[in-house]
């Protein structure tokens, strides 16, 4: 029974493995996986648990403490300052040699401190910890620790929770997920059950949550189809695990400077102890004369001297709060050319806002302030000088709206309760003056229709002042509440959004109506209030890092999992401009390595690009000479 079950299981293991799952409909992931919408039984939980192991991803064990002690003497000088050592010992001269083995003793033992410490401390930032899920077993809920789920498994999940585990969403309500950590994403995206295309790139994946990820809003059901190393954070930690380590310029120069000093030096004590012979000296006098030539011409002093000089650097980079795992990678530093970083979280500051608005009489504004900060104000650059529609268009916005913001003084950053989406109209309407406070007292929350994947719009009906049930206030994607507005305005609507689209914005229309329920179907009864244009603000520090870096002959290339037109708004406000147009993933994995070289030297730009596409183009760099270095805060090892 036990070897019948086992086969099974190795049959169903094989099918997940190559199975596509955000193509197949969700009743026919439950029947390849074995499972029902009740889940799983807890005896069939436990044996897939004993097949598949915990839904942990394996690290790999470091280098023990012997072996990080014995890499540091793993260079021909130190091998060439062992040998001398040896002869001089073998010729009793105790005190040179006692010299040179005390060199390479405290070159060993400053380098081991260092790498040794610095591993702990890596290893201590890795530690992850086990959250609960909220499991379906026996047909009942109940909770378990995330490293017991196992393929087949149906979980319930609700804004605010961990993904820990790859899922095939069976029946989703509002759902949204943010990614940025995995794919780049600089804003939460809408998450549903419908399959999407075989060929859809990870980004565009709808119907999976991905393990690593946030759900910022609504609630589903799902089931999993892949724990631990098969994730898709499992797949992307073993092609980091598959990286050949390289040697540093330093190490490399090192090793052809020991390398070419010990032949110079055993080639001039051969000569040496030829014409001492020839000049009649006994033999034991030649080779002492040429033993010790070898051992003096040896530099033993430039081991330790390399070494300390190093470890100075990494304390340095150490109180920047910078951990730096072995002494060489300090020099590369100094000899990087191209740096290749995200964008979400590391160039830009993870935060939406409102960079410009619009309405119907054409008034137009943009917005002062970065981020959450309290900070900030609406200038109007187009329209009637007042702003009074682009407070109207802000006020729609505050109330078709459900995240609330931290309390903060003038100035202080901030943070957001709900959809960072939701947040920058609430902060916007602060920058135009409107008092929050004041206006969620006039109109209280009322009747809410939240934002649905299908819909693409979510609704809301705050009471007015004197109880009675006031506006309609509707907030979604331009093209579907566009549909069913006066067609004239449309048009000239259509005309902004394009061009807010161009500039890399992410654009919502914001709508009111009157007399209807808050979830009666739209109709062309709709009141354009107007369009607001968003986007994931660049970090205040990073234009002056980039400009720093151009002008000390480093190039600066932006790696993203984000749209292209994004990518490419972000990297002209920051000075990083290619040669040519920005590059996506799906170019990069259809190119050949010799076309991606040549692309790499004129491209500054890479939008829509997966983890796998990060390695061949920092590969693709290393090959054309450039000392690489990547950084970031998505998914890494």
């Amino acid at each position: 029974m036990v070897g019948r079950q086992a086969r099974t299981g190795t049959r169903s293991g094989a099918r997940a493995a190559g199975a596509a799952w955000h193509a197949t409909p969700a009743e026919e992931v439950l029947t390849r996986l074995e499972s029902r919408p009740g889940g799983l039984t807890t005896a069939e939980a436990q044996r897939r648990l004993a097949e598949h192991g915990p839904n942990a991803l394996s690290r790999q064990r470091g280098p023990s403490a012997w072996q990080v002690l014995l890499r540091q003497c793993t260079s021909p000088l130190i091998y060439a300052l062992v040998a001398s050592a040896a002869v001089a010992f073998a010729l009793g001269d105790v005190p040179d040699g006692t010299v040179v083995l005390a060199v390479v003793a405290l070159n060993a033992l400053i380098g081991f401190v260092q790498e040794y410490r610095a591993g702990r401390a890596i290893q201590a930032l890795a530690q992850l910890v086990s959250e609960p899920a909220r499991v379906r077993r026996d047909g009942r809920w109940t909770q378990a620790d995330a490293d017991a789920l196992v393929p087949g498994d149906v979980v319930s999940l609700e804004a605010g929770a961990r993904v820990v585990a790859d899922l095939r969403i069976l029946q989703a309500r509002g759902l949204r997920a943010d990614e940025a950590a995995l794919t780049g994403e600089s804003v939460p995206v809408d998450k549903a059950a419908d399959p999407v295309g075989a060929d859809a790139e990870l980004a565009e994946r709808r119907s999976l949550l991905h393990g690593g990820t946030l759900v910022t809003a609504g609630a589903a059901e799902a089931v999993v189809v892949a724990t631990g190393d098969r994730t898709e954070l499992g797949r992307i930690s073993g092609l980091l695990g598959a990286v050949e380590p390289t040697q540093t310029p330093l190490t490399r120069n090192i090793a052809r400077l020991g390398s070419t000093l010990t032949k110079v030096i055993g080639a001039v004590a051969v000569v040496l102890l030829g014409l001492a012979l020839l000049r009649g000296y006994p033999l034991a006098d030649a080779a002492m004369a040429a033993i010790t030539l070898a051992v003096a011409a040896i530099p033993e002093g430039l081991p330790a001297i390399l070494t300390i000089a190093l470890a100075v650097g990494v304390q340095r980079m150490a109180r920047r709060h910078a951990v730096v795992r072995e002494l060489p990678a300090v020099e590369t530093l100094g000899s990087t050319s191209v740096v290749c970083t995200d964008k979400t979280g590391t160039l830009t500051r993870n935060e939406m806002v409102v960079r410009r608005a619009w309405t119907p009489r054409g008034d137009e504004a943009e917005f002062e302030g970065v981020g959450y900060a309290a900070a900030g104000r609406m200038v109007v650059r187009a329209g009637d000088g007042g702003g009074g529609a682009l407070r109207r268009l802000l006020r729609g916005g505050a109330l078709a709206n459900e995240a609330h913001l931290d309390s903060g003084g003038e100035g202080d950053t901030r943070t957001v309760l709900g959809d960072p989406t939701d947040g920058a109209l609430l902060v916007a309407a602060e920058r135009a003056g409107i008092d929050l406070a004041e206006l969620f007292d006039r109109h209280p929350p009322g009747a809410v229709l939240p934002f649905d994947s299908a819909r693409r719009y979510m609704a809301s009906a705050p009471v007015s002042a004197d109880g009675s049930a006031g506006l309609t206030y509707l907030k979604g994607a331009p093209e579907v509440l566009l549909g069913h507005i006066d067609p004239a305005v449309a048009v000239a609507a259509r005309a902004v959004l394009d061009r807010y689209a161009a500039a890399g914005l992410r654009v919502l229309a914001v709508a009111e109506r009157s007399g209807r329920a808050v979830d009666a179907p739209l109709d062309r009864d709709l009141r354009l209030l107007g369009l607001v244009g968003l986007i994931d603000p660049p970090r205040e520090e990073v234009v002056e890092a980039v400009d720093t870096c151009h002008r000390a002959g480093v190039t600066v290339k932006m790696i993203t999992g984000d749209h292209a037109a994004t990518a490419a708004a972000i990297g002209r406000e920051l000075g990083i401009v290619g040669q040519a147009p920005p590059m996506t993933g799906s170019e990069i994995a259809a190119g050949s390595d010799e076309e991606l070289r040549a692309r790499v030297l004129v491209t500054d730009v890479f939008a829509r690009v997966a983890p796998e596409h990060k390695l061949r183009l920092v590969r693709a760099l290393q090959a054309g000479g450039a000392v690489t270095a990547m950084t970031g805060d998505g998914v890494r090892r």
